[in-house]
């Protein structure tokens, strides 16, 4: 029930209640506000620890390793895709900055990707690879209807899935979740990726 309603939420903010409120989002942090509540209050209900969750040091840089390696690799991948549509910026400050933001920003969706739907998804179906494949398709629905994200996020998630089935850690995941986005979003024109706009607002922007 818990893996349905935060599913359902996610879901009612991205097609109903984000459309109405326009680019501004200002129901955006609550919603992740409540989100991370209720993946948090689901997983402390089960007794999971901080360990099983991904919460935790002690296996910290082979994860960042191997995290980062395959993040720069899917990164590369699309870049060599769209390689004559790349144009190098001029880094500065304010990508430093952007990295940061999205550092933050993947740590919150790779909490709820991997520690709340991969593990509570693993608890209910009972086998690792049905609970990977699922929780990496609800993790692209999110990105529907947009077609770069939403293959983006589902060859990302289940990279990430599968590395948590070895290495749980979230804050390797949200590095990689950093990396892989800024190299993007940095190097790409907003067409490609759809200005990062999932729901309504793909059609509408």
């Amino acid at each position: 029930m818990d893996v349905l309603i935060f599913t359902v939420l996610i879901g009612v903010y991205i097609w109903a209640i984000e459309p109405s409120f326009g680019p501004s989002r200002p129901l955006l942090g609550p919603i992740i506000l409540i989100g991370l509540w209720i993946a948090g209050s689901s997983l402390r209900r089960r007794g999971a620890t901080l360990k099983r969750i991904g919460i935790r040091f002690d296996n910290l840089l082979p994860a960042l390793l191997f995290y980062g390696i395959l993040s720069v690799t899917l990164a590369g991948v699309v870049l060599w895709l769209y390689r004559d549509r790349i144009s190098w910026p001029a880094l500065g400050p304010r990508h430093l900055l952007g990295w940061i933001t999205y550092f933050a920003w993947g740590f919150a969706q790779q909490f709820c990707l991997l520690s709340f739907l991969l593990t509570r998804l693993r608890a209910i179906i009972g086998r690792d690879i049905p609970a990977v494949l699922v929780a990496a398709s609800i993790f692209a629905v999110f990105h529907l209807p947009n077609p770069f994200l939403t293959v983006y996020s589902l060859v990302g998630g289940l990279v990430g899935t599968t590395l948590f089935l070895r290495w749980p850690n979230v804050f390797a995941a949200a590095f990689a979740h950093a990396t892989a986005s800024c190299l993007v979003y940095w190097l790409l024109p907003p067409e490609v990726f759809g200005s990062l706009w999932v729901g309504p607002r793909f059609w509408t922007t």
